[in-house]
């Protein structure tokens, strides 16, 4: 299993990407978002081929 993650800001839009290598089928892929790296919410459930999300964030805080 290998998974390489990058991510990119530009203004106030972050951009993510990332490629998932595995022997398991992937059935979907859940992003989520924490301002103190402890309360995690759900930013997105993405199709298992997805590689990349963009979004603003609705708080100008930390981002974790």
């Amino acid at each position: 299993r290998q998974v390489l993650l990058t991510g990119k800001i530009n203004k106030s839009s972050h951009s993510l990407s990332w490629n998932i290598i595995s022997g398991e089928p992937i059935n979907n892929l859940l992003l989520e978002s924490s301002n103190n790296g402890t309360i995690f919410s759900t930013l997105a459930t993405l199709p298992s081929n997805s590689k990349e999300y963009n979004y603003t964030p609705v708080l100008k805080a930390n981002i974790f």
